[in-house]
């Protein structure tokens, strides 16, 4: 080899390997560094936390303290007279008590009365379970302190396997089918006795601290509502004292925050165990689809210990966008929208970005769920001062305090929720995300404008065929 190349090659090998060792040298500095000022803010934000929220890491274990015993939980006596049910009629209801024929009446209006074959066809399936529908309504007609207890959260669920989430929503659609049957056979009271329950449903559920337990609230919520439109579209019960005291509480809960404290504290026990190391408990934590494995291979270590350098920082930043979203889940909605406009300009999180990213959501779901039942609670009444002065009332002022005894607040402007005469009845409504008034409209007009309301009828304008 010629001596000249030769010379070049060993200068060109040193060089490599300066080059490699100042590389390898700031890598190394630059984790630690980074690792460092991450720590450091990590500490920051735990002692921030625990300043503002003693005990918040023992979230799960107080909540608990609070429920009822199992003897008395309303959670644990309508799970077991669920399960002790026929498996066939259980998976009936599952899949949806009425007939396929018929499920466009999920959408009908709610004065008019469900065609007889439909509801014959629910009879045959729901008659000879009457007497346990009986009981779990009156389980559902007392859930103080309701709920199931829970040790720690699990991805957007948490770790309780006693009752899942299609159970709630077959109860669900048990109760609704149950309430047309009512219905039509001129059953009001029990009719407004399933709409009752249909809420403690919701409150069965309680405030256990997921996003899937608040979400399932929620929607019980809306199909509880939808429920009670109907029933005051098709009868005249007597009986609406009953419902207030479950609709009103219910139209001030926090289903945001529930769920925020939750994912919160999830997202820092899984980032914590990812900081250990990659494990199959790891697999199982982000997805139980997940076969787990003994071993995690050989790729996945090194982006483990890559990803260790950033991960007390990325900690902090999640707890401190999980704490930022909870104050904002407090604010008014005209200060909460450009908010998080703000929050949704900051970058994505490295690790588990998707466990935060539907924070602003949850708040949006919780405004629209608020005004639903507040505009529910507002129609009982007014259905209540038509039964007893024989007219609607101009506003919700004239009521006296003896049927309501304070006016409900549209949640996204705070204003009284409002009424509007229509030509079958009343609407009472809220003004919906976008702040405009229009008039009631419950459907999106020529302008896209939409608002947030329940319907009641005129008794000539009930039970259309």
């Amino acid at each position: 080899m010629d001596f000249n190349l030769r010379k070049w090659l060993i200068r060109l090998g040193v060089a490599l390997t300066f080059l490699v060792i100042a590389v390898g040298g700031y890598l190394t500095w630059d984790w630690y560094a980074t690792r460092s000022a991450g720590e450091a803010r990590l500490a920051k934000a735990f002692a921030e936390l625990d300043s503002s929220e003693p005990g918040w890491r023992e979230l799960f274990a107080e909540r608990n303290k609070t429920l009822a015993p199992k003897e008395r939980n309303a959670a644990s006596l309508v799970r077991d007279h669920w399960a002790a049910l026929p498996p066939e009629f259980r998976s009936s209801v599952r899949s949806g008590v009425l007939p396929k024929e018929f499920r466009q009446l999920e959408k009908a209006d709610p004065n008019q009365l469900w065609p007889a074959p439909a509801l014959d066809a629910m009879r045959k399936t729901l008659g000879p379970h009457d007497g346990d529908l009986a009981a779990i309504r009156s389980h559902l007609g007392n859930t103080s302190n309701a709920g199931f207890p829970v040790d720690r959260a699990i991805g957007l669920a948490t770790n309780r396997d006693e009752w899942d989430i299609m159970a709630y929503l077959a109860l669900g659609r048990w109760l609704d089918a149950d309430t047309h049957i009512c219905l039509a056979d001129g059953r009001a009271e029990d009719a407004v006795e399933n709409v009752r329950a249909m809420f403690g449903l919701c409150r069965v559920v309680g405030d256990e601290p997921s996003a899937i337990a608040q979400l399932l609230r929620m929607a019980m919520g809306t199909m509880a509502v939808r429920t009670c439109e109907s029933c005051l579209g098709q009868s005249e019960p007597k009986n609406l004292p009953l419902l207030l005291p479950f609709v009103e509480p219910e139209s001030h809960t926090d289903y945001a925050e529930a769920m925020i404290l939750g994912n919160r504290l999830w997202v820092d026990e899984m980032m914590a165990d990812l900081d250990t190391a990659v494990t199959p408990e790891f697999y199982r934590g982000l997805d139980a689809k997940l076969t787990p494995r003994e071993y995690p291979r050989l790729w996945e270590v090194l982006a483990w210990k890559l990803a260790r350098k950033d991960l007390p920082g990325q900690r902090a930043t999640a707890l401190e966008r999980s704490t930022e979203m909870l104050r904002m889940s407090r604010l008014p909605y005209r200060e909460f929208v450009p908010r998080l406009k703000e929050s949704e300009r900051q970058p994505e999180l490295k690790v588990l970005s998707i466990a935060i990213a539907g924070y602003g959501n949850y708040v949006k779901s919780q405004f629209e769920n608020r005004a639903q039942l507040r505009t529910a609670a507002a129609a009982v009444a007014c259905e209540r001062f038509r039964q007893q002065y024989g007219h609607w009332p101009r506003d919700l002022g004239e009521i006296p305090p003896a049927i309501l005894p304070t006016v409900p607040l549209d949640p996204y402007d705070d204003s009284p929720i409002r009424v509007a005469n229509t030509s079958t009845g009343l609407v009472v409504y809220s003004v919906g995300s976008d702040l405009k008034d229009d008039g009631g409209s419950l459907k999106k007009n020529a302008t896209g404008g939409v608002d947030v309301g329940f319907r009641l009828y005129d008794p000539a304008h009930r039970r259309v065929p």
